[in-house]
């Protein structure tokens, strides 16, 4: 199953559906509009992501096209939120919930309606220690062959985390969300679907539809309770080698000229 108790079993195209209690979701679904969410996007707005092609605004005018309701942007270790660029989303009918990729022991960790302070924390048991009721932790993509990923520290620091993430980067024959489904079953943790978009073209590949209030802390509370869907197709091949190639090669090439650049104009004004 899938996530928890009484999802369906599968990675069916468009068809996967994630909570704590299937009567829970049935009840939330009668109560509330589904809001169509991606809870981990990236923009330019930060040194670590100076490579991405657009900004924070750009992000928003995109989902706003694709028909989101509830985004939060989780740009590495610093919180990309103002109040302009909350006005300017909800003008758009989107809910922008502040957020950050955190990097706790070099492993990612989402964090949700955080401050600054946040930022500052080096361990996960300060990290435990500050959790509010109204913030969020989503465990990222955690068993993809990266160093980053949690991996088994899923399990260890298992008492943080609010939900687990089913990232939108597999194909027919390559899911390591398979790993995570697993966990979060035997964890009784909702799962969530995000785009961990660094490309526009990831937007709206998988996602979540979240059924609460347009209301920040009505989002997170949905969440928790697992009042949560999961929508989610396999990539195709073809485009899944296309964003590994925007994402790493097309990006080394940009960070290589702007080295060369750089490199160039100390020679000139010798």
């Amino acid at each position: 199953m899938l996530g928890g108790k009484n999802c369906t079993r599968g990675f069916e195209p468009q068809h996967v559906f994630t909570a704590k209690s299937g009567l829970k979701l049935t009840t939330m679904e009668k109560k509330h509009k589904g809001l169509k969410a991606d809870l981990h996007l990236h923009t330019c707005d930060c040194i670590k992501e100076s490579t991405i092609d657009y900004n924070a605004f750009q992000l928003i005018d995109a989902a706003m096209e694709k028909g989101f309701e509830v985004l939060a942007i989780t740009n590495h270790d610093t919180i990309t939120y103002s109040s302009y660029l909350k006005d300017y989303a909800w003008e758009r009918g989107i809910l922008l919930i502040p957020g950050s990729e955190l990097t706790i022991k070099k492993k990612h960790i989402l964090a949700y309606n955080i401050t600054d302070r946040v930022l500052c924390l080096e361990n996960y048991n300060d990290l435990k220690k500050i959790k509010k009721k109204n913030n969020l932790f989503i465990a990222p993509h955690p068993f993809f062959p990266a160093s980053l990923s949690l991996g088994m520290h899923l399990i260890k620091w298992q008492s943080l985390f609010d939900a687990v993430e089913l990232s939108h980067f597999y194909t027919n024959t390559i899911n390591f969300n398979k790993k995570a489904i697993t966990i979060a079953e035997k964890l009784h943790l909702p799962m969530v679907g995000s785009s961990d978009s660094h490309l526009l073209c990831q937007l709206n590949t998988t996602y979540s539809v979240i059924y609460a209030e347009k209301d920040t802390e009505a989002v997170i509370e949905a969440v928790k309770n697992g009042a949560v869907k999961v929508v989610t197709s396999p990539l195709s091949t073809a485009k899944a080698g296309l964003i590994l190639h925007e994402m790493f090669i097309r990006k080394s090439i940009k960070k290589v000229g702007a080295a060369c650049f750089y490199l160039f104009s100390l020679l000139f004004r010798i």
